[in-house]
């Protein structure tokens, strides 16, 4: 790798296992020789709350926080998440996101935005959707959820 470095959002909810994914992302970048930095928002995240972490990994990297609109990859570990942080990534970015959709706390089904899955296959970036609650449940245990 050049002096590019990659920039990553993974957006989700708390207790999905959101942070312990950037972790995973992040040290095995750095057993690869890469340098990572990763910037973590998680304050009220815990159970149920809206979770955003950005890491960039290269091979000279100086700050981890990444600009709206920059972003190289977005993992949306659930739908509205994904949709929540759909301006940070690059318009020939990649986003994977899951389909689960979880309605935040203090919100009706009604808040939730109709049809995402249309608006993600509608934009300029490469898009993959994955059903990894609904693979867990499959493999027997839905505590293995991950993107």
């Amino acid at each position: 790798m050049s002096e590019k470095s990659l920039s990553i959002i993974i957006a989700g909810v708390g207790g999905q296992g959101v942070i312990k994914a950037s972790d995973l992302l992040a040290h095995a970048a750095f057993n690869h020789g890469l340098d990572v930095k990763k910037a973590e928002v998680h304050g009220l995240a815990q159970r149920g709350g809206s979770l955003l972490i950005q890491v960039r990994l290269g091979e000279r990297v100086l700050s981890p926080l990444i600009n709206p609109g920059s972003a190289d990859f977005l993992v949306g570990f659930e739908k509205l998440e994904a949709y929540r942080y759909f301006n940070w990534l690059k318009q020939d970015g990649f986003l994977l996101y899951d389909d689960l959709e979880i309605v935040p706390v203090g919100n009706s089904r009604h808040d939730y935005p109709a049809d995402l899955d249309s608006f993600f296959s509608s934009q300029t970036c490469r898009t993959a959707k994955t059903s990894a609650m609904a693979e867990a449940i499959r493999q027997g245990d839905a505590s293995m959820q991950s993107v």
